[in-house]
Formats: C-alpha cells, structure tokens, sequence
C-alpha cells in the first residue's frame, strides 16, 4: 500500500501537517496547530466548523440549563430566562471560537471583533426572545410544565436555525483575515 493508495499526502504549513493518518486529522481539529499563535493563521473550514460547532455545544448546554432554571423553576418571565439563558451561552461562545474555532491569540480589536460579534449576538438575541415571548403568549391556558417544554422547544429551535447563519457571520465579518491582518 502506498501513501498515493490509501492516505492523503503530507502537506506543509496545512492544518493536517502533524500526521496524515485519520488519527492526524481527528488530532488536527481538537489541537490547535503549530501556527495557531500567527494571526494571519487560519484552520481549514471543515476544522472551524467543527470547532464552532463543538463550543456552541458548550454554549447551548450553559444556556439550555440557565433557561430551564430560571423559566421553570425561577418562574421568571419568559423575556428574562432568555436574556440570562442568552448569556449564559454567549461568554464562553466567544471565548471558543475566537481563540479555538478560529485560532486567534492577537490583541482583541473592538471595532473589527467585538462590535460586529456583539451586533451578530444581539440580532440572534432579538430573534430568539421574540420567539420564546411569542410561543409563551400562546401557550398561557397550558400548565406551566407544558408550557415550559414547548417555551423551551422553541428556543432550542432558534437557536439551532441561527446556528449557521452566526458561523457564517462570524466566518465573514468577526474573525476574517483581514481583520487580523490590520
């Protein structure tokens, strides 16, 4: 069997350098690389959506147990377990992706990072409470457990439909090369 066969070839600076091997490129998605301190480094899209998908993983289980115990338990309005539920998600969120999913180590620049992904986070935050308030609304002659799961349902929903429209932004606007490079 030769390398040509069966495995990919050994490509320098890429983000599968280490090894070849499957192990090389299940290693090359949880590691961040030789590289990953250059700013002008950036993983491989399939890497960075993993990545991303992985920490909003983190995110929706820290978000997923705020909602569920300040909605149901706390009984809090609907608008306030989802803006502390949102929160809760979205700290770590940007922590993951900017220095994992994306591999940035440099200096955090507000006016090219931080507005954007704040802008980004709070349309996907509108969103999401418009949603919840509404399916709340709907469900009042429920009672409050089944109103809970359904509450809940929806703004497990949004929040997985705005999955690959914020990877997408954040691809694009948040954490471009162009934003590191300047």
């Amino acid at each position: 069997m030769t390398q040509d066969q069966h495995e990919p070839p050994i490509v320098p600076n890429s983000s599968l350098a280490p090894s070849a091997t499957r192990s090389g490129r299940v290693r090359a998605l949880f590691s961040d690389g030789d590289h990953a301190s250059s700013p002008a480094h950036r993983p491989a899209v399939h890497v960075r959506l993993f990545r991303y998908a992985a920490g909003s993983g983190v995110a929706a289980l820290a978000s997923e147990i705020t909602f569920v115990l300040v909605f149901g338990v706390a009984h809090t309005p609907t608008v306030v377990a989802t803006v502390a539920a949102f929160l809760a998600g979205a700290l770590p969120n940007w922590v993951l992706n900017r220095r994992w999913a994306w591999s940035r180590r440099d200096q955090v620049s507000v006016r090219r990072e931080v507005l954007p992904y704040v802008a980004i986070v709070l349309g996907a935050l509108a969103i999401t409470t418009a949603g919840t308030t509404l399916v709340n609304a709907w469900s009042s002659n429920l009672s409050h457990w089944a109103a809970v799961v359904l509450v809940d349902g929806t703004f497990v929903a949004i929040t997985g439909f705005l999955f690959v429209a914020k990877f997408v932004l954040f691809d694009r606007v948040v954490f471009t090369r162009r934003a590191a490079d300047r």
